[in-house]
């Protein structure tokens, strides 16, 4: 969780190319599985937080000193439009194109970093095959991060803001996935 452990380089990017450390580190671990002793694997996530937005189409390498990794530096190019999220929540089986309710989720918990806050209004649908936009929406809040779920105990299980992307009318038929922009 020491944000020096890290370090960020871009040739394509002039900010990061001297390397750049992040701002701060957070870690959310979650059991992947169980062993006989009471002890299993357990998956760890780092969110860093970047002094300046990465650029969408750029290359970069991140390097993590002394951290327990497989890999202690990986390179990527940033391509939001076509990288997973894991803050993105939608159904994977879909929806019929005349479905009453069809909706998405933006929400996301980084562990020791606490929700995340999103500045984003706007989401769209791509095409999966083309990238391209088909249908473009407004994000709303859903369940601000401080209100309770309906469910008991009654508390906020996310501890993040959930925003909600209503794409009800949208009845082309195809295959699309959800996009923010910026995330």
């Amino acid at each position: 969780a020491d944000p020096r452990a890290y370090r960020l380089r871009s040739k394509d990017d002039a900010r990061y190319s001297e390397g750049v450390a992040p701002l701060a580190a957070y870690r959310k671990s979650k059991p992947m599985d169980r062993a006989g002793n009471g002890q299993g694997p357990v998956l760890h996530r780092i969110y860093l937080r970047l002094p300046q937005a990465l650029q969408e189409g750029c290359r970069y390498s991140l390097e993590a000193y002394g951290v327990n990794t497989r890999q202690p530096m990986v390179d990527f190019t940033y391509a939001p439009r076509s990288s997973w999220s894991e803050a993105i929540h939608a159904t994977q089986i879909g929806y019929r194109p005349d479905d009453p309710f069809k909706r998405a989720y933006l929400s996301l918990w980084m562990g020791t970093g606490g929700g995340l806050g999103y500045d984003v209004d706007t989401f769209e649908l791509l095409d999966a095959g083309t990238g391209e936009s088909v249908y473009q929406g407004r994000l709303r809040l859903g369940m601000p991060a401080s209100e309770p779920e309906a469910m008991q105990p009654k508390a906020n299980h996310t501890k993040a803001n959930v925003y909600v992307m209503q794409f009800d009318e949208f009845q082309k038929p195809g295959r699309y996935v959800v996009f923010v922009p910026g995330v």
